[in-house]
Parts: structure tokens; sequence; C-alpha cells
């Protein structure tokens, strides 16, 4: 799973993009989660004085987009281990 904040609009979008292109190439043998990526836009905005989410909304889809990474690994499990022993 690629998560990313950024000060700007656009969130982490062009930075997430290129780093699953680097991340499927051949030769890398990474295991990137399709889906579920997690961009946080204007992230000076988006955090209380005690670093915590202040956007519920936000605090529930980064839960959700967790959830679904731990199920992809617990879906991948052995191609996961395939992929660290190369």
């Amino acid at each position: 799973m690629i998560v990313g904040a950024s000060l700007g609009v656009q969130g982490t979008a062009r930075a997430q993009d290129n780093l699953r292109q680097i991340l499927n190439s051949p030769g890398v043998n990474a295991f990137v989660m399709p889906g579920h990526e997690f961009l946080l836009s204007n992230a000076k905005e988006q955090f209380d004085n005690q670093s915590q989410l202040t956007n519920n909304k936000t605090t529930s889809f980064l839960e959700e987009c967790f959830t679904h990474y731990l199920q992809f690994v617990a879906d991948n499990r052995e191609d996961l281990k395939l992929v660290r022993e190369v």
C-alpha cells in the first residue's frame, strides 16, 4: 500500500504514481497492493496540536485502506514469502 501526505492540493498523486511504476518494474520484485491509495492533501491543515487527524471521514478512509492492506497481506502470504526469497 502506498500512502502519502503533502502540503499541496494534489496530495502525493504524482509521487505515488511514479513510485508504483518503479515498484512494478522488472527486477524490483515488489509486491504492490493495487488500489486503496491514500493521498492526504493540505496536510498542514489536517492535523491538530497532538498530531491527530481532525477529519473523521479522512480517518475512516485511512482505516479502511489499512484494513484492505491487512487483508491483502493475509491473502497473499505465500506469494509474499516467494518474493522475499528472490
